[in-house]
């Protein structure tokens, strides 16, 4: 008999894994979100995938987890043991490549994505979460790094993925932007 992994759990289990090991993992970082849980970006990010009817079970729990390497230093394969590889290799795709600058970061990322084009809905719904809540904060200084990425970034993702309505909010967001 092989050992039972827990990525080997239901769908709907996977994702509530998933949120309980970001909810952790950030927790024990003393992550925030200004005033709030770092886990409230990462609903906000869950809420942007639902409000668009994005229900892969996967999808959503990479949510939960996409800065979780990045941030805390959690392992891809801690990723895939407690949720499954599909949902490690989304969490890979949007996990920023190292680089010098941000701008070399985010161009790196962009070519991982750009090979999956399943982590686009995930990267774009990242996105309009951050312009969302730099708009509601007041956040100028977000705001206008958003401002000025966003041509490269809808230039390296736009052909990827089929997430037309997702990128008519990015554009809604990007307009709100003063």
């Amino acid at each position: 008999m092989t050992p039972h992994k827990l990525g080997d759990f239901e769908a709907n289990d996977r994702v509530a894994m998933a949120r309980n090991l970001a909810a952790m993992v950030h927790l024990d970082r003393g992550q925030r979100y200004d005033d709030s849980p770092y886990t409230t970006h990462l609903a906000d990010v869950v809420d942007v995938l639902l409000e668009f009817d994005y229900i892969d079970k996967d999808l959503l729990a990479a949510a939960w987890l996409h800065d979780a390497v990045e941030d805390t230093g959690l392992s891809l394969e801690t990723v895939a043991y407690f949720c499954g590889s599909r949902v490690a290799t989304l969490v890979d795709c949007v996990t920023d490549s190292e680089g010098a600058t941000r701008a070399e970061r985010k161009a790196k990322t962009y070519q991982k994505i750009r090979a999956n084009p399943n982590a686009v809905p995930l990267k774009l719904a990242d996105r309009i979460a951050n312009m969302r809540y730099s708009v509601e904060s007041g956040n100028r200084r977000q705001q206008k790094m958003y401002k000025k990425e966003a041509p490269e970034f809808e230039a390296a993702l736009r052909e990827y993925g089929s997430c037309e309505l997702l990128w008519r909010a990015f554009h809604v967001v990007l307009l709100e932007i003063k």
